[in-house]
């Protein structure tokens, strides 16, 4: 006579074998997984920038090789976009909006802004924006150059360096910074060492910021050294891009 014998299922030893190997795979999988997600984020925002960079040479081309103002004060020229009965300066995100959202103007973040100017790895810390009556508006987690028109400087307290520019005049657009990520603080930006750099600047993408240049092309830029702050991104020594 034989006798079978039915197993009922895995004993405790092999279900905590099975558990500690499912443990290490997810351990080794992860952090892959999840390099995979900021890389893919990461172009995306190459992405962004670029169709930013193309708004603007669009731009130019029609205003006389112009870039977009970092900022004009409305309390000079009292021009400004009035959008629901909220009143904005006009800054470059406005110039771009009509650009890269089929014309149109820029609405403080809402439903007429183009999603281009914002990074799909920014926080709402990253992003800046402020709130009114309620309602918040944003801007970007993008900055521009603050010494590429930014009026209030160079009209009122008559600062050339800030200056409105043109593309041709720039003689090395190839390294002269139009935009880049921003941590929050603001629509601008204006360095000038690396030290303020690194309060300015998120470097959220593997340590690095993705960059617009005057010449329409995209990279993702580490710090650099001192000298390249003040000759490529405040446009100072040598002056680079003359006004």
């Amino acid at each position: 006579m034989s006798i079978s014998v039915t197993r009922q299922g895995f004993t405790l030893i092999e279900l905590l074998v099975v558990i500690a190997i499912i443990a290490i795979l997810a351990a080794l999988l992860l952090p892959a997984l999840s390099n995979a997600r900021d890389r893919g984020k990461s172009i995306s925002c190459l992405g962004n920038v670029r169709q930013i960079g193309l708004s603007v040479m669009v731009y130019a081309g029609d205003f006389n090789e112009y870039v977009p103002l970092a900022q004009r004060d409305g309390g000079i020229d009292g021009e400004a976009v009035h959008v629901d009965g909220f009143t904005y300066e006009q800054i470059w995100i406005a110039y771009l909006n009509p650009y890269l959202n089929g014309g149109q103007v820029w609405d403080g973040g809402r439903s007429k802004t183009s999603k281009v100017f914002f990074c799909p790895s920014a926080t709402d810390a990253q992003t800046y924006s402020y709130t009114n009556g309620g309602v918040t508006y944003k801007f970007s987690s993008y900055a521009w150059n603050a010494r590429i028109g930014y009026e209030v400087c160079y009209k009122t307290f008559d600062i050339a360096s800030y200056s409105p520019r043109q593309l041709y005049k720039c003689s090395q657009p190839t390294q002269c910074v139009l935009l880049l990520d921003r941590n929050g603080g603001g629509h601008l930006f204006d360095v000038y060492d690396r030290s303020s750099a690194i309060s300015a600047f998120p470097f959220r993408h593997n340590l690095a910021n993705n960059t617009l240049y005057a010449d329409g092309h995209v990279a993702s830029v580490k710090l650099l050294p001192d000298e390249d702050y003040l000759r490529f991104y405040t446009l100072l020594l040598d002056n680079p891009w003359p006004y």
